[in-house]
């Protein structure tokens, strides 16, 4: 079986699937469709591409590009940036929810905000309903680094499973940060986005639901609250529960 494009009409892809082997006919009134997404990369308001050339401040685009995923599946999808920082999801079959916007080979930036025509934006990420959608990815560098240590009774805990949950209520499991404590107790995140975090330590927390929203709410509570700054560095100490 083959996905056919059969048209586009109003930002939107119509695609059948058909069976190559067989005689068939393609049937205009069932149908699949997926709303394109196009956009760019920006960096301090000048597309990347631009600014790779001229000031040096960004990075090079060859071989870079956008991933967004759907939260609700995890399905990820990606688009490689031209010279002048322009990107196009054109082809691939997207479905109504909210994306989470990556960067992918884009050593020591990150995606600061993402603007959107046709779509909700919410900070990194954006919702997808049915129309075309052009997103503006802007991206800063100087990713941060977070050591700690994690600890019960004043000793080192082995094994725990330590979590970086962004404190901007953000429920996505794609933007929190995962590490397992050493048997000294320490971990360490080498290339944190800046902002607001609560790092949370569990115990046996390989075994939970970790990435369901309602389950993060009862260990934030007691968790550590993290400020992480561009090329920063600090050093913290987490109870585990």
């Amino acid at each position: 079986a083959e996905l056919v494009p059969l048209y586009e009409r109003h930002g939107f892809r119509v695609q059948q699937e058909v069976d190559a082997s067989r005689d068939g006919e393609i049937a205009l009134g069932e149908h699949r469709t997926s709303p394109v997404v196009s956009g760019i990369v920006r960096a301090s308001g000048v597309p990347v591409g631009v600014t790779a050339k001229t000031a040096g401040t960004a990075p090079a685009m060859q071989q870079k590009g956008i991933q967004i995923r759907d939260r609700a599946s995890g399905q990820a999808f990606y688009a490689t940036i031209a010279e002048d920082g322009r990107f196009d999801f054109q082809g691939q079959m997207l479905k109504a929810g909210t994306y989470d916007v990556f960067l992918v080979n884009f050593s020591g930036f990150y995606v600061e905000r993402v603007l959107a025509a046709g779509a909700k934006p919410a900070g990194t990420s954006f919702e997808l309903a049915g129309d075309a959608v052009h997103l503006t990815v802007e991206i800063s560098s100087g990713l941060g680094r977070v050591d700690g240590v994690v600890l019960r009774d004043a000793k080192p805990v082995g094994g725990a499973m330590v979590l970086l949950v962004p404190a901007d209520g953000s429920v996505s499991p794609f933007l929190v940060y995962r590490e397992q404590s050493d048997s000294d107790g320490t971990f360490s995140w080498t290339s944190v986005r800046p902002g607001q975090y609560t790092a949370v330590a569990i115990q046996n927390g390989w075994n939970l639901e970790w990435a369901r929203p309602e389950v993060l709410k009862l260990f934030t509570v007691g968790g550590e609250p993290v400020h992480v700054t561009a090329d920063g560095h600090c050093k913290i100490a987490v109870n585990v529960q």
